[in-house]
């Protein structure tokens, strides 16, 4: 891997491309792409703020996306919203 495909794939992962599309683009391998994203920090993408304080978010790929950025906030936005919560025992879990 040469400096250019670095710098396109710090590039393209600021955008929020995933592994497979950023190998794609380049002609790398999945899982060199992969390893070089993780040695660099660069594994999680941004995708929001927390709903309670407003903090960045970070989403790791393959896993659900955060609400929140920490239990405090998410236990401190649940007991604000007695409503949602009351909505989702009502729906079986899900708001």
């Amino acid at each position: 891997m040469n400096d250019n495909q670095k710098q396109q794939i710090r590039h393209l992962r600021q955008l929020g491309l995933g592994y497979t599309k950023i190998a794609g683009t380049i002609g790398l391998s999945v899982n060199t792409v992969k390893s070089y994203c993780q040695r660099n920090n660069l594994g999680a993408i941004p995708v929001g703020v927390c709903d309670y304080c407003g903090a960045g978010l970070r989403h790791t790929p393959g896993a659900k996306k955060r609400r929140f950025c920490s239990d405090k906030c998410r236990s401190r936005w649940w007991a604000t919203h007695p409503v949602y919560a009351d909505a989702g025992r009502r729906l079986g879990g899900r708001v």
